[in-house]
């Protein structure tokens, strides 16, 4: 199974730069992903033209989705979004307020989700956490014990705005694997630091590659993953 999480920075290269929809449904279609959580996604904004972006995205890839808003904006909403080539169900939204920012609360939020993949069933947690640690801190630990309510596999995804180093031990805890090949993700242009991260419970990882889509102002972490096979009782182990 394919997963991808990726900042799409409501479809432009960065700050004071246009909205490119060809080329973030190329970037997308690309990926060949299984389950996709993309961030920072507009819905009726203004600003990219009034599309909605995840049903824009979702109809190029054939895909399932849902969207959760983190705060209304232009006249539309901006959010995160979960694609599955699958089911999505059980949508819930998780809404933070964090500290003043250019003179308004940072509002952010996760999406947590039951996704059916080929047949098997997981729960799903797609978060953009704010860049103050006083408040990405308890958001993240409140993301990860929504998900760990859910029954597994697990899979955390998303824009954390947290270094694998602080991510880790958050997410161990609580019985999940970080991948952690600590290649940067971000700015997409001269990356520096990872904080797109993905965290799961019941798969082995098979292959990561951090992938520059061409748009955004972050990469794309593009993780193959593999269901762990049970061993039975009494079975030798290798």
């Amino acid at each position: 199974m394919r997963v991808v999480t990726f900042n799409i920075c409501h479809g432009t290269r960065g700050r004071g730069t246009a909205v490119d929809h060809d080329a973030l449904v190329a970037a997308c279609v690309g990926f060949d992903a299984d389950v996709l959580a993309l961030q920072e996604v507009d819905r009726g904004v203004a600003r990219s033209g009034r599309i909605d972006q995840v049903a824009l995205v979702a109809d190029a890839c054939a895909m399932a989705y849902a969207f959760v808003a983190a705060r209304p904006l232009g006249g539309g909403e901006f959010g995160n979004a979960l694609l599955v080539r699958g089911e999505v169900a059980d949508v819930e939204q998780v809404g933070f307020r964090g500290r003043w920012r250019w003179g308004r609360r940072d509002r952010r939020a996760a999406l947590l989700a039951t996704a059916s993949v080929e047949g098997d069933r997981l729960a799903v947690a797609v978060a953009h956490l704010s860049l103050s640690v006083l408040d990405n801190v308890p958001q993240e630990r409140a993301v990860i014990e929504r998900l760990a309510r859910r029954t597994g596999p697990h899979l955390l995804l998303g824009d954390l705005n947290r270094r694998t180093a602080w991510v880790r031990p958050e997410v161990e805890r609580a019985g999940l694997a970080l991948v952690d090949d600590d290649a940067p993700t971000a700015p997409r242009t001269r990356p520096r630091y990872r904080i797109d991260h993905v965290a799961a419970s019941g798969f082995d990882v098979t292959g990561v590659e951090v992938v520059d889509p061409g748009v955004s102002d972050h990469r794309a972490l593009v993780v193959e993953l593999a269901p762990v096979t049970p061993v039975a009782p009494g079975a030798p182990v290798a």
